[in-house]
């Protein structure tokens, strides 16, 4: 049986902690981002919620966190797509994985996966309790 195989760490964030900022953010309507490379993708984006027309320093904050913490929570990710391909006994591809971008929330945020192996994407949930980030299993609400 084929195992999947995960790459520990090849999300690192904290090089882009230094630009998110208020600068560095575009807009268009009530979405708003900010462009960025991490690891080996340098189309990644960290999206925010503008309805208001601005993105609070609350959520930038939220941001910079979330990137510190991205290799960790992406290693969880990929061993629980490892667990998965083991339970199931599906080939590997249809558990291959990269992180397309995340959407910052308040205290929480939402990590847009895309299949690499099969056509397919989806969302990780994660939230922040105050000390740590914690990946949430499928289905639990991620409102703190």
């Amino acid at each position: 049986m084929n195992e999947l195989h995960i790459e520990p760490d090849r999300y690192d964030g904290n090089p882009v902690v230094p630009i998110i900022t208020s600068e560095s953010i575009r807009y268009k309507g009530s979405d708003a981002w900010i462009e960025c490379e991490i690891g080996d993708d340098s189309d990644f984006a960290i999206h925010f919620d503008a309805a208001n027309g601005v993105v609070d320093h609350t959520s930038l904050e939220t941001a910079r966190s979330l990137m510190v913490a991205i290799r960790e929570l992406d290693n969880r990710v990929q061993e629980s797509c490892a667990a998965e391909c083991r339970r199931t006994k599906l080939h590997p591809r249809n558990y291959q994985s990269a992180l397309a971008y995340v959407v910052v929330l308040p205290g929480r945020a939402s990590l847009r996966y895309f299949g690499t192996g099969v056509n397919t994407e989806w969302d990780e949930q994660v939230r922040f309790d105050g000390d740590k980030w914690e990946l949430l299993p499928i289905g639990v609400p991620a409102n703190p």
